[in-house]
């Protein structure tokens, strides 16, 4: 508004302060995004039109100082280094930005592909070995994974079957195997960290 001001004030379309309608659309723009930069323009264009009718009509004053050529191609061209480094300084911003994004983005995907790989030799270990495998979560008091020779040994048909058992129900509660014995192999486990029986 202040620019706007003062172009009307020093003599309208003549004056010194037109080109700062440039640099203000300019910086709207980097300020506010795209919208902000053409909400401005188109702002700024139709005070440029105002202007034009309220000087065709006598309605603005004249400057009283009269801008030789020199000082307007001068002044021209300040404003346009300024709106050229501004765009530099943001054209870079952006670059940097989208290849900082791009490199996370790549990072991120191999870290995936990665942790995918590894959970597929870890299920190819864990389902090749003969032992009847259990990972219990002593913190939720429940088995959290088993493997195919678990599933063979206790005669269940799937993963989830498996999971949905107690340490109770897949007891044996023979000797040597009793529940109690269980119960103190999961203690151990507990205080030991692992336990295998």
């Amino acid at each position: 508004c202040f620019i706007q001001v003062a172009i009307v004030t020093a003599g309208g379309l003549q004056a010194n302060t037109m080109t700062g309608l440039f640099s203000l659309t300019v910086f709207t723009g980097l300020l506010f995004g795209i919208r902000g930069g053409l909400t401005m323009a188109g702002v700024n264009t139709l005070v440029v039109f105002a202007l034009a009718v309220a000087e065709s009509h006598g309605w603005l004053r004249t400057p009283k100082i009269v801008v030789l050529p020199t000082v307007l191609a001068i002044e021209t061209t300040y404003q346009m280094a300024t709106v050229a480094t501004l765009l530099a300084v943001a054209t870079r911003s952006t670059r940097d930005a989208l290849n900082r994004a791009r490199r996370e983005v790549e990072e991120r995907r191999r870290s995936e592909q990665a942790l995918l790989q590894s959970e597929e030799n870890y299920r190819a270990v864990f389902n090749a070995t003969s032992d009847a495998l259990i990972v219990y979560d002593l913190e939720a008091g429940r088995a959290i994974d088993v493997n195919l020779a678990m599933l063979k040994l206790y005669h269940l048909a799937t993963k989830e079957e498996a999971l949905a058992c107690s340490a109770a129900d897949l007891s044996a509660n023979e000797p040597p195997y009793t529940r109690a014995e269980g119960q103190r192999h999961l203690q151990r486990a507990i205080e030991n960290g692992l336990e295998t029986y």
